[in-house]
């Protein structure tokens, strides 16, 4: 048998010690990706709050001028409030034809949401529910309560020309629709539809094992 000349011998180590470092940094990006993976999938939607691990999650089809879904917001808010290891909570838009301002203020809740100040944005429009629903101009009240929210008032007007943010509450009525829901508000509870506040509460006061007069709407 030929022998091998040192030469080559040395090429083909070399060669292989690339062709090892080479697989070692293709498996490392590879894991990283796989993690960065996994942390995308953990991170909360910017409408979604609670413990996404709970043993209660509640799917809700929101109109914002709806005066029953502001006793359901009030009845959550509870919720998380004392039980927030054991409930977690995620927002879908469905503003109804049947009030005048319930897509403006949608778009208004998305861009508070793309600027991750969904919630206290929707605390402010909740408080203040009456008084810009009998509005003709909802506005004033929205830039007032945007503001007092923590929001960047010029980044929501560039937001507010921005096709996406129709899109966006679009697909959450298109998915209301596909799960029957006809009016607001309405929630899934591990996946049971319940519609209305006072639904929600029996519901959810049954899985936690607690008395009605704990958790008041």
């Amino acid at each position: 048998m030929a022998k091998i000349s040192k030469p080559i011998l040395t090429i083909v180590l070399i060669v292989c010690c690339v062709a090892l470092l080479a697989g070692f940094k293709y498996f490392q990006s590879q894991r990283a990706a796989a993690n960065l993976q996994a942390a995308a999938k953990t991170v909360l939607s910017p409408r979604a709050k609670g413990n996404p691990k709970a043993e209660i999650k509640i799917l809700e089809f929101i109109d914002f001028q709806c005066p029953a879904c502001a006793s359901g917001v009030k009845v959550i808010a509870e919720y998380l409030e004392k039980y927030p290891e054991k409930v977690y909570v995620e927002v879908r838009h469905f503003p109804l034809a049947m009030h005048k301002h319930g897509i403006t203020s949608a778009r208004w809740g998305e861009c508070a949401a793309r600027q991750d100040k969904f919630w206290p944005f929707l605390d402010g429009l909740i408080e203040r529910q009456r008084e810009w629903s009998a509005l003709n101009d909802p506005l004033p009240p929205f830039r007032d309560i945007a503001t007092k929210a923590g929001l960047n008032v010029e980044q929501i007007k560039e937001c507010l020309n921005d096709t996406t943010i129709d899109d966006a509450i679009q697909a959450d009525v298109e998915e209301g629709k596909m799960r029957k829901v006809v009016s607001t508000p309405s929630y899934f509870v591990n996946h049971e539809m319940c519609v209305g506040a006072k639904s929600l509460k029996t519901k959810v006061d049954n899985l936690l094992g607690i008395k009605e007069a704990e958790v008041k709407p």
